[in-house]
């Protein structure tokens, strides 16, 4: 029964086992049925053995027929649900991750034992994955591997029962050596606790008839427990599991331009085809069941042209039963059910695909010679077709994570003399992401072939296709190759608010928030002509099932383009594909320029926000808790370095602790330890800051526990208590649309999307002269302006007669970037670029901006006095004196819209179980500023959070009691940001056309 079940569970009929009869003498479409048996996924069927036939006394045995089937999968799917025996191999990979780590210490013990035979066996064991995988693989890597395969290799066992994998597999052989050795000193003992988990994948795959079923019990295998019994590996490699939808448009889409473009298929002798990245495998086993691979060729294909690498051992041995799995059903079906001797899958290799290339020959063969002369092989081969899921990881989050991506030398050389070379952007780290290298390494490994001629095939991290820092790899995918189809699936969930509901589902579901595209890439050496671009964005606001649905329903790129259709792009000047910028916008006054000091420029200079490199410790509503927190981390800090001897050499980095709830480590930190610096906590580096939109909040603003303070000590000097303005505008690459928000604290970074980019009303610097101490008093700093002399001239020139100062032209500027024209005719120059500052037509709009901007700026710097919006509170008088505990009554731990589901009341705001706010105005929700409304910050920011890593909790209360001394303050912030909403965008909403002079 458990078999059965487990079978309708992952896709497999069971009519041979169990029937659902429908007899029913009335139906909605007024058929009479006389009697009804059908089985889960094929309805019903007359066996021959005198069993009743689906027939009715209706002319709508069809619309029947559908209710049938439909109300059989119904019934099938609760037998699942209510009878099944529920496996849940996440809860046991949680188990199996703490067994892992108990294995990996037993193996430390044994190897540091001083047993000569051990130590050779394992040194040689490194030493060939370090030849095989990377040259930074460690002896702690090696060791983890040994450890997934000791917990793995029953579960393969069990799953494929029958299947010769781990007896020929020669990375599974060699891995089995290693453990024998270790296993004359117990170490299998431990692995007697899994037998429950063996026994559950044993129970699940039992009776299983199809292959397609044994793949989807393999992903949810790899899905629910590697995820989380190797969640570091996971995250370092970018890995997730690509829909069957996507890899089959995929490999339908090779083979559609392998014939228009060179006359040949995936199953012509000679076309050798590389999954460079294959995780579970599945790009190459729905390749063999793809049907564009004629029986005749499968043989050969499989045995000589299809080639696979994997780096994730897991993985690797995942995706090579899968293949050899598929590959035997497939052949035993052409062989007309006779058996076919067991053919190992010698196209795999254990391999890191990136620095296979970076070395000439392999250097050590002796543990996994079969591997090794696999990746000879490879390399000797005629590559026409790479296609695959590339890893999308851009290195790790922070230093705690441990998770950095590798260096790669001649790889990282290529991206910088081409994709970096033509790039203008000033931060060109992204063009070194994982996905980004796969680009540039399948370019030349195709260029390098004979031929020089073939197909790259991937689904990707789409931001390169507008990206500022990826103008250069555009231009160069140009150049480099003859056609290119870019199928663009949208799912940016890094966007807010309406963008985000209209990038729509993503297609990796958890597995990515990036937006994905399918890239076809053709390189024909004897094309006419190099870089047509072919262009199809898939549509606003449709989830993941839509866009999964719209994908197979296409089938490939010579469907699209016979249904949908192809848009051709011309890049422009900038190498821009999509979202082309206005030409005009080139020729208005830069806000700002750090490249070439010559620029006439508005702001003499401007500077990022905060980096703290640890929110969560260098920010609190409770300056009290913010103190503890700091001091607690530098008494860790301190009693590491007591411990370990600093040295500016990274060697001490791997004897650090990386206990999160004590420290916090990134880059600065880890200097600042090496070279021994001892730290401490000063008080006077307390200060508010503006964290997020309309959230203030306590921060330690200090160059020791900030990562990166960039220039903002020249605008709010350290320890000091100087008035300024910065006005804050998005960062470039923002995909939540252009913001300006003015603020009179030391912003955050992420106040705004992309970094936030803030330009000074006020330069502070440091006095070097009596005669500055003179000019500013006693403070030792003078004070200069933000706005340049040359930008200031700028405008007075462009309004002659006009008495134009240059605080006048700062708040014209804030008046301006609020303009709805400007923000739509020039969206995409500012999605890429700072603003640039045109003089408008007349001088009379010059001064309506500006004093539009001076309202603007006084509003939303000054929006904590304003006067709170008088919307309706179900509990009428709130007043303090009526309230015996105001703390505990005006508590919020988390504030949510009014309505039931996804119908949101907007109207209507659940603020504590005590307070409900009614008759909220919903135009004060279009005042919209970094991606969501303003009145959404205040509802996501003024609540109680705890930080996963440190367990650190930031209570909005805290602020609201300790700082503010008024425990109605969330309360009382979200009525008066009703009011700046409101009035912003009456401001907003009477400003000039945008009206420019003729050029």
């Amino acid at each position: 029964m458990d078999s059965t079940i487990n079978r309708i569970g992952l896709g497999e009929t069971v009519n041979d086992k169990i029937e659902v009869i429908a007899v029913s003498n009335h139906l909605p479409n007024q058929t009479k049925p006389k009697a009804e048996k059908t089985g889960i996924g094929g309805g019903s069927e007359n066996d021959g053995e005198g069993e009743p036939t689906l027939t009715t006394e209706t002319e709508e045995p069809e619309q029947y027929n559908l209710w049938v089937d439909e109300f059989a999968a119904g019934i099938m799917a609760k037998i699942v649900k209510k009878c099944g025996r529920r496996d849940y191999w996440e809860d046991w990979a949680k188990d199996i991750a703490d067994i892992a780590r108990k294995h990996i210490l037993r193996i430390n013990t044994i190897i540091k034992s001083g047993e000569t035979s051990i130590k050779m066996a394992f040194d040689a064991f490194v030493a060939e994955l370090r030849d095989d995988l990377n040259p930074e693989i460690s002896n702690d890597d090696a060791i983890e591997m040994l450890a997934q395969h000791i917990i793995t290799k029953p579960v393969f066992d069990a799953l494929f029962e029958g299947n010769e994998f781990t007896a020929k597999n020669p990375v599974s052989r060699a891995m089995t050596q290693v453990v024998d050795v270790l296993n004359e000193h117990s170490l299998e003992n431990e692995s007697e606790s899994l037998q429950k988990f063996y026994e559950s994948v044993r129970r699940r795959s039992q009776g299983l008839k199809t292959a397609e079923a044994r793949q989807k019990l393999v992903v949810e295998l790899y899905d629910k427990f590697f995820r989380t019994a190797f969640p570091a590996m996971t995250q370092k490699l970018g890995i997730v599991y690509t829909p069957v939808e996507v890899v089959d448009f995929i490999i339908h889409s090779v083979n559609d331009v392998l014939q228009s473009e060179f006359g040949q298929t995936l199953g012509s002798k000679g076309v050798h085809i590389l999954d460079p990245f294959t995780g579970t495998g599945t790009f190459i086993t729905r390749l063999l069941q793809s049907g564009l691979i004629k029986p005749e060729e499968l043989e050969h294909k499989y045995k000589h042209e299809i080639h696979a690498n994997e780096i994730v051992l897991l993985a690797y041995y995942i995706a090579a039963i899968n293949i050899e799995a598929v590959y035997h059903d497939q052949i035993k079906q052409n062989a007309n059910g006779e058996d076919v001797p067991y053919s190992p899958f010698e196209g795999i290799c254990l391999t890191d695909t990136f620095q296979l290339y970076e070395q000439e020959k392999d250097m050590i063969a002796d543990l996994m010679p079969d591997n090794s002369e696999r990746r000879t092989v490879q390399k000797e081969r005629d590559i026409r077709v790479i296609m695959g899921n590339p890893p999308y990881s851009a290195g790790q989050r922070s230093a705690n994570d441990d998770a950095a991506n590798i260096e790669y030398k001649n790889l990282d050389a290529a991206i910088r003399e081409s994709y970096a070379a033509y790039s203008t952007a000033t931060n060109k780290n992204a063009l070194y992401d994982s996905y980004i290298r796969s680009i540039r390494w399948a370019t030349d490994r195709i260029k390098d072939t004979g031929t020089a001629a073939g197909v790259v095939a991937y689904v990707s991290n789409a931001g390169w296709v507008d990206g500022s820092a990826t103008d250069g790899l555009r231009k160069c995918l140009a150049e480099e190759f003859s056609s290119l189809y870019v199928f663009y699936l949208r799912g940016n969930q890094r966007t807010s608010g309406e963008l985000s509901r209209k990038e729509g589902g993503k297609i990796f579901g958890s597995g990515s928030r990036s937006p994905i595209a399918i890239t076809v890439l053709v390189r024909s050496p004897e094309a006419a002509e190099f870089g047509k671009i072919h262009y199809y964005d898939i549509g606003d606001y449709l989830d993941q099932k839509e866009k999964l649905g719209i994908v197979r329903t296409l089938k490939s790129i010579d469907g699209l383009a016979s249904t949908k259709g192809w848009t051709m792009i011309e890049p422009d000047e900038n190498f821009d594909w999509v979202g082309q910028g206005e030409k005009a916008f080139g020729g208005f006054l830069e806000i700002g320029n750090k490249k070439d000091k010559s620029a006439k420029v508005v702001f003499e200079t401007y500077s990022r926000g905060v980096a703290t490199g640890r929110d969560s410790w260098c920010y609190n509503a409770s300056s009290q808790i913010l103190a503890t927190n700091l001091k607690g981390l530098l008494n860790e800090y301190h009693s590491q370095m007591d411990r370990i001897e600093p040295t500016s050499d990274a060697d001490f980095e791997e004897k650090i602790a990386y206990d999160q709830k004590k420290i916090s480590w990134n880059r600065s930190l880890k200097q600042q330890f090496g070279k021994g610096k001892r730290l401490r906590f000063e008080g006077s580096s307390l200060t508010i800051a503006s964290y997020r939109p309309f959230e203030k909040s306590p921060m330690y603003f200090s160059r020791s526990l900030n990562d990166m303070i960039y220039l903002m000590p020249r605008f709010f000097p350290i320890g000091m208590d100087f008035r300024n303005r910065l006005l804050c505008v998005t960062g470039i690459g923002s995909t939540a649309g252009a913001s300006v928000l003015m603020v009179d604290q030391v912003p955050d970074l992420n106040m705004l999307a992309a970094g936030a980019q803030c330009f000074p009303l006020k330069i502070y610097e440091p006095a070097n002269t009596d005669d500055d101490l003179f000019t500013t008093g006693e403070t030792g700093y003078i004070e200069r302006d933000g706005i340049s002399d040359a930008g200031l001239k700028h405008f007075q020139t462009a309004y002659a007669g006009e008495q134009i100062s240059k605080e006048d032209l700062f708040y014209y500027i804030y008046g301006l970037l609020h303009s709805p024209d400007y923000r739509e005719r020039f969206k995409n120059n500012l999605s890429k670029e700072l603003p640039r500052i045109p003089a408008v037509k007349t001088a009379a709009d010059f001064w309506a901006f500006s004093k539009a901007g001076r309202l603007l700026g006084d509003l939303h710097v000054n929006y904590e006095s304003v006067e709170p919006y008088p919307i309706q509170i179900a509990q009428g008088d709130l007043r303090l004196a009526n309230i015996d505990d105001p703390k505990t009554f005006f508590r919020v731990e988390k504030m949510k819209f009014g309505g039931k589901g996804k119908a949101k009341d907007k109207t209507t705001v659940i603020y504590n179980a005590r307070i409900t706010m009614t008759c909220i105005p919903l135009e004060a929700y279009d005042y919209v500023v970094n991606g969501k409304p303003a009145l959404d910050w205040v509802m996501e920011r003024q609540c109680v959070k705890k930080d996963k890593a440190s367990g650190i909790i930031n209570d909005a209360n805290d602020y609201a009691n300790e700082t503010v001394g008024n425990p109605a303050y969330p309360l009382e912030l979200f009525q008066r940001v009703i009011t700046v909403s409101l009035e912003t965008m009456k401001i907003v909403n009477a400003l000039p056309k945008l009206e420019l002079p003729d050029s």
